[in-house]
């Protein structure tokens, strides 16, 4: 995957200032658009061709295809070549502008650089002997795709697309877990089986003990403990502590300041409304802080956490964690961000079309950490004085 010249990003730069001028979005270079790009400009010069079958009676699709760029969905591929007398000044800028240019006056190819069905961008400028001079070759490879794309988004930096995370599950079903578990005991106390827990108004303290527990702790300031076993916790109402202990758990808070802790096994944990505090423990875990400043911990194993709307804290704990951002954030802090271990995986929305300036813009170092500035108020800090604005921008990955 190569990531485009100081001269190929200028090439881009014009690209998108004629689509900007006619109201198109901008293109975001692709790495292996650009391996495609650079291939083909450099095998025009080595053979002496100029054409759009390339080696082997390739056309551009088959050379985009054979650097792996995914034709997936509902995808398009265009291609433009031009060449120019290299001036020899140790600069390509000046022959850029005029292959430029001379795309533009080109009807076919001024129809590529402003086809409103094209997303990315690949380009490859190579220089050499032509036809007894030396000149520049340059290859534009046009696509669209919805298959997952490797963005090369400002020097040194690549950013990746990826598959929509999780970003809800639907609530525990009573009937699902009745036809897994069986007629369970009911009754106000856990036995060594499967209850069936539900407790009304006042403070209660439930202690479910072995097995798959389904429990309801009503209103009230409620402490509950579903001990071993794939146990369901709904706080409802009140300020509850909820424990899932050994198992792969579902903790759901409801309305009121909880906490919630998964234990181990891997758990889902929903804080719901109020402010939360949500505590993954051993295993790997899913971390939904709901509505609120809440404060996601996902302790040890590969976590993923996701704030929602509202101020919140995230903290990762040890394993490989996704933070995740989508829709009206506010403002969330990543207290123990890894780089090159954690992903932040963020909503394309919030970037908007213009990847390469959203990294060089809204992508900034400050003196306590780096912060990704999502507008509209809604901000991601990460804090950390040693991070660096690439530390960071290279583990985002949009989806």
């Amino acid at each position: 995957m190569s990531q485009a010249t100081a001269a190929e990003r200028y090439f881009l730069s014009l690209v998108n200032a004629e689509r900007g001028r006619n109201g198109l979005q901008p293109l975001t270079l692709e790495t292996r658009l650009n391996d495609s790009s650079e291939d083909h400009s450099r095998w025009l010069l080595q053979t002496g061709n100029f054409s759009h079958t390339g080696q082997g009676g390739s056309s551009a699709r088959d050379r985009i295809e054979e650097a792996n760029f995914p034709l997936q969905g509902s995808w398009r591929v265009t291609e433009n070549l031009a060449l120019l007398s290299d001036n020899g000044n140790g600069s390509l800028l000046d022959e850029v502008r005029q292959l430029h240019q001379n795309l533009m006056d080109s009807p076919s190819h001024r129809a590529n650089i402003l086809d409103p069905n094209v997303t990315y961008l690949g380009v490859g400028l190579e220089t050499g002997m032509y036809q007894g001079q030396r000149i520049v070759m340059a290859t534009q490879n046009f696509a669209s795709t919805l298959g997952p794309v490797n963005l090369d988004a400002a020097p040194g930096i690549i950013i990746s697309t990826v598959a929509a995370p999780v970003l809800n599950v639907p609530p525990p079903n009573g009937a699902a877990w009745l036809s897994q578990v069986g007629e369970p005991h009911r009754g106000n106390f856990g036995t060594a089986g499967n209850d069936l827990i539900s407790r009304g108004a006042g403070n209660d303290r439930v202690f479910a003990g072995q097995g798959s527990d389904w429990i309801v702790a009503g209103a009230g300031h409620d402490t509950v403990s579903g001990g071993q076993g794939n146990d369901v916790i709904l706080g409802q109402m009140g300020n509850d502590h909820l424990m899932g202990d050994a198992g792969n758990d579902r903790l759901s808070g409801g309305f009121g300041h909880d906490v919630l802790m998964g234990g181990d096994g891997d758990d889902v944990l929903t804080g719901d409304m109020g402010f939360d505090r949500l505590f993954g423990g051993a295993g790997n875990d899913l971390l939904l802080g709901g509505f609120g400043n809440d404060s996601l911990n996902g302790d040890m194993g590969n976590d993923t956490l996701i704030g929602g709307p509202g101020n919140d804290q995230l903290r990762g704990g040890a394993g490989a964690d996704q933070f995740v951002f989508a829709g009206a954030i506010g403002v969330d802090t990543i207290l123990d961000f890894q780089p090159d271990i954690d992903r932040i995986m963020i909503a394309r929305g919030l970037v908007g079309p213009n990847v390469t300036g959203f990294v060089n813009n809204r992508v900034t170092e400050t003196d306590q950490g780096v912060v990704i500035d999502l507008g509209s108020g809604n901000r991601i800090v990460l804090l950390n004085p040693d991070l660096t604005r690439q530390d960071v921008a290279d583990d985002i990955f949009l989806f």
